[in-house]
């Protein structure tokens, strides 16, 4: 599963570009560029988590080793792109990019690369959990009766003796 989340990786710039598109064209004028960074960010964090959550409804990852591998890519993968973009292609110098993981300059953007370092570790945990509370599945008996937790014999108002429910 590891490989169709590293190419999944192409999803994040185009969620990135949407958000930073949605922040210049509603609201950047308003709040002002710094507020505005912020916000995005936010937002940005927001749709990379329920991205990351439905690649991992999709393909799960197994295992923390992967998960933090893919993490590690897409963080690499991003802040090439990040600097690549801004110095390659709009032609800027290499202090603008930088300026942006600047924490004593009160800027947040570092919270992006290390949300995709953690997040496909976070969610892998998270669905494991969420499968977890949501108890065992039931399954078929051996005499083709339903086996249900004893907790649902009660709810239910019948008595789940261990062999399954009788009608």
């Amino acid at each position: 599963m590891m490989k169709r989340w590293i190419a999944a990786w192409v999803g994040t710039p185009v969620l990135a570009i949407i958000n930073g598109g949605v922040r210049e064209t509603l609201y950047a004028d308003a709040v002002g560029d710094e507020a505005a960074h912020a916000i995005s960010t936010g937002t940005l964090l927001a749709l990379l988590g329920g991205y990351m959550w439905l690649l991992q409804r999709r393909w799960p990852l197994e295992g923390r080793r992967e998960a933090l591998t893919v993490g590690g890519v897409w963080a690499g993968l991003a802040i090439a792109f990040e600097f690549g973009l801004g110095h390659g292609v709009e032609g800027d110098s290499w202090s603008t990019p930088l300026a942006n993981y600047d924490v004593t300059a009160g800027k947040i953007w570092i919270l992006v690369p290390a949300a995709l370092i953690v997040g496909p570790e976070l969610v892998r945990r998270l669905s494991v959990s969420s499968q977890a509370s949501v108890g065992p599945t039931p399954r078929l008996g051996g005499r083709g009766v339903l086996r249900v937790p004893r907790l649902w014999g009660r709810v239910l108002g019948r008595a789940a003796d261990g062999r399954g429910l009788r009608p």
